[in-house]
């Protein structure tokens, strides 16, 4: 496990992220709670949405956490601390996310199977393993 720590970031959760479809966009979530140092954080596979489509519209308009499959337009890449507000981000959309990668927490509340499901439906080119 030793290089994992060299090679990839601790919240690599892309099994190969060469192989992926990522773009840049702004992130924030007004809601997020501050851990035990005073931060605020996006975790690294959470589904992200905005009021119009991103990659069509205005790439300029704000990302944030949704938990409804049907409104996910890609998943967070790396963690982003959103204390200050608004931060680049990158949203993955296309790719294999590996289940087994993701934050405890984030897991819980995004990736049960329903949910799974649910997101390759809306996000046909988004792949989950659990590995």
């Amino acid at each position: 496990m030793q290089f994992r720590d060299i090679l990839s970031p601790d919240d690599a959760i892309l099994v190969k992220e060469d192989q992926a479809v990522a773009f840049t966009v702004a992130v924030d979530d007004p809601s997020a709670q501050a851990d035990n140092d005073g931060n605020k954080f996006i975790e690294a596979g959470t589904w992200l949405t905005a009021t119009t489509d991103v990659l069509l519209g205005d790439r300029k308009q704000v990302m944030t956490p949704t938990t409804d499959a049907s409104k996910a337009q890609g998943v967070l890449l790396h963690r982003a601390n959103v204390n200050n507000g608004q931060v680049d981000g990158a949203l993955v959309v296309a790719g294999v996310i590996n289940r087994a990668m993701v934050e405890t927490a984030t897991k819980a509340k995004y990736y049960s199977d329903d949910q799974v499901h649910n997101l390759v439906k809306s996000l046909p080119k988004i792949t989950v393993i659990d590995r």
